[in-house]
């Protein structure tokens, strides 16, 4: 017999089902056991109710049953960016890391989009965040597309760095799943501002 997947869940497991080879790395074999256990355990668990004593205070019925879409195709062209409060910007639109509108020159670390540098995240994705202890990171791990690798050297004092999302509305609720990944070595630092703006309904 079948366990019942839990509700809320089922569609953001179907999502994966009908993504899960198009999405970024999906040939490299380490990477899907990584999305394929989180499904598991996200199928198991769906979304944490206010019974569990962390999300007490946090109703997720909404998130769980609004029917989230796919982001749509990365947006091109000028966007109304928010006012910079940092020198340095990683800006995401719709989960994906946009070079073209980043301010990342002249940092003395790494800042580079997840997606395309994913050899060197290897032994790093998933080794902090686990997705068998927390349905949202199991959630999210299954469905990243894109976020932020920075890797910082030792004693490395890394300033100010904000990171910026922005959501562009397409008129329906949507969802993105950036995953962020920092690797600071000993005596490294950073400052981190985020920032979030947009329209629309979006997980």
């Amino acid at each position: 017999m079948t366990a019942a997947v839990p509700t809320g869940a089922a569609g953001f497991l179907a999502r994966y089902e009908g993504l899960k080879d198009h999405l970024p790395g999906a040939r490299k074999a380490w990477l899907n056991a990584l999305r394929a256990d989180a499904a598991v355990h996200f199928a198991a668990r769906g979304f944490p109710t206010r019974r569990v004593e962390q999300w007490k205070y946090t109703d997720l019925g909404p998130v769980a049953q609004a029917h989230f879409a796919e982001p749509l195709t990365m947006v091109e062209g000028v966007l109304a960016l928010p006012v910079a409060n940092a020198p340095h910007r990683a800006i995401f639109v719709d989960g994906r890391f946009r070079a073209d509108l980043s301010t990342l020159e002249g940092l003395p670390y790494r800042a580079l989009g997840l997606a395309q540098n994913l050899n060197d995240a290897e032994p790093h994705l998933g080794a902090v965040a686990k997705p068998e202890a927390e349905p949202l990171t199991a959630l999210n791990t299954m469905l990243f597309e894109d976020g932020l690798f920075i890797d910082i050297p030792e004693g490395v004092d890394g300033g100010l760095l904000e990171l910026v999302s922005i959501a562009v509305d397409p008129g329906r609720p949507f969802a993105f799943h950036p995953r962020h990944l920092f690797r600071l070595g000993a005596g490294a630092s950073l400052t981190l501002i985020e920032t979030a703006t947009g329209r629309g309904q979006c997980l």
